[in-house]
């Protein structure tokens, strides 16, 4: 027999959990069905919160933010040193303003979504989505569940859950996305190795409250570092390496093998060439436990003009429908916008006295509140791995200063969230 529930989220990360958030605040039990077994231990990364992330997190629940920000670190100073080939550094600061910027561990902000959450048993962890139906107006999605049988030996259940709504926001490698559209994520060609660890003031790695940008480039060698406080005693190394041939990701099997679990710090030890100028970088790498070294090779997902199906039964959300280059850390920031406008729109909807025409409505005006400002931003996120068949030849042609303006007029037109969603009729680049 089928589960029966209204909403059927699918991924229990941050943009899942943000979104039954959203419902829950609103009156609206949505139940979120999450392959792995539970809450990550380790994840290695942050998210930065900016003032979209934090006002989309307020729309979802009023506070919101500022729990996730008690969890992290107010960053007060953004600090930029680029290494060219001729060894000339340009260094740039700049103060934060207060209440702008923080940034909270992955792992502590799943966390603290996860426990606002009223009525626990709607996390249904070992839930792997395989596909989905819409029969009668309604959408019926399988997953696969692992159980043990009598015998003891594990086997796997199929289990079918009907929903008036499912929910895609299973992440880059979405299984919603494969079964819905069928394409498939986009090589960036870096490499990114990340671990976040109890901070050693003694190395010196950033200050207090400070997010540090490092970028060397030397021919077609082009390495980025991030080093910054996560708050609660946390640092986040971060070291980013481009790899157009794919020579680091073929040498893994061969790496693992002669490194067994330290195989992700080995080779991000041996990507420090070039690097020795930043201050204490490699013993900050050396001392890090090995189990907390995460490595993945960049992807996106190319722009689309709907995410949802023809009946407006399934519709995707965050890094399912809008996956984007990390660089201008805008990935969870406009996945918690998407669960903020979709939670606001499915309640009227579902109470309508004819839902299903209500919900397809919701749905389309969600599309068309979020695909052309997410496809803007995603854009300009694959701009930022500067690889030139990704950056428009008219930007390429900019001057160094109308670039810049570009990039701040980028910013200024995000933090305007929730006005001017379309763009900002102010700016020279990003009128609506």
């Amino acid at each position: 027999m089928a589960m029966e529930v209204d909403i059927a989220i699918v991924g229990g990360g941050l943009g899942g959990l943000a979104l039954a958030l959203g419902l829950q605040e609103r009156g609206i039990q949505a139940h979120i069905f999450e392959k792995a077994p539970k809450l990550r231990v380790h994840t290695g990364t942050a998210i930065s919160l900016g003032l979209n992330g934090l006002r989309a997190l307020n729309g979802i629940k009023p506070g919101l933010s500022t729990r996730l920000m008690t969890k992290g670190a107010e960053v007060k100073k953004i600090r930029g040193i680029i290494r060219a080939h001729d060894d000339v550094e340009k260094v740039n600061e700049r103060e934060v303003s207060p209440g702008h910027m923080c940034m909270v561990p992955w792992k502590a902000a799943q966390e603290t979504l996860a426990g606002e959450i009223l009525d626990q048993s709607v996390l249904h962890w070992r839930h792997a989505f395989v596909d989905f139906d819409v029969i009668e107006g309604r959408v019926e999605a399988r997953f696969e569940v692992p159980v043990e049988e009598e015998s003891g030996g594990p086997s796997v259940h199929t289990k079918v859950v009907r929903a008036k709504l499912l929910v895609g926001v299973d992440g880059g490698r979405s299984q919603v996305r494969k079964v819905l559209v069928g394409d498939e994520p986009r090589d960036l060609c870096h490499i990114t190795w990340n671990a976040v660890v109890p901070t050693v003031r003694s190395l010196n790695l950033h200050g207090e409250r400070e997010l540090k940008f490092l970028s060397y480039r030397k021919g077609n060698i082009v390495k980025s570092v991030y080093l910054l406080d996560a708050g609660s005693g946390l640092s986040l190394w971060q070291i980013r390496t481009l790899d157009m041939s794919g020579e680091i990701t073929k040498a893994y099997p061969l790496d693992l093998e002669a490194h067994g679990r330290d195989v992700r710090k080995a080779r991000v030890l041996r990507q420090l060439e070039g690097l020795e100028w930043i201050e204490n970088l490699r013993e900050a790498v050396e001392g890090t436990d090995p189990d907390l070294v995460r490595e993945s090779r960049q992807y996106d997902r190319l722009p689309l003009t709907s995410w949802s199906d023809s009946s407006k039964r399934v519709v995707l959300l965050g890094d399912a429908a809008h996956g984007m280059y990390p660089g201008p850390g805008q990935g969870a920031q406009t996945a918690f916008e998407d669960a903020h406008q979709l939670s606001m729109l499915l309640p009227e909807a579902l109470a309508s006295s004819a839902p299903e025409t209500a919900i397809s409505e919701a749905v389309t005006r969600f599309e068309q509140l979020r695909i052309q400002r997410t496809s803007r931003i995603q854009a300009y996120a694959a701009e930022k791995t500067f690889m030139p068949n990704l950056i428009p030849e008219w930007v390429r042609n900019l001057p160094l200063e109308e670039q810049r303006k570009r990039d701040q007029e980028l910013m200024t037109w995000i933090r305007l969230y929730p006005e001017a969603i379309h763009g900002d009729p102010n700016s020279t680049y990003w009128k609506p």
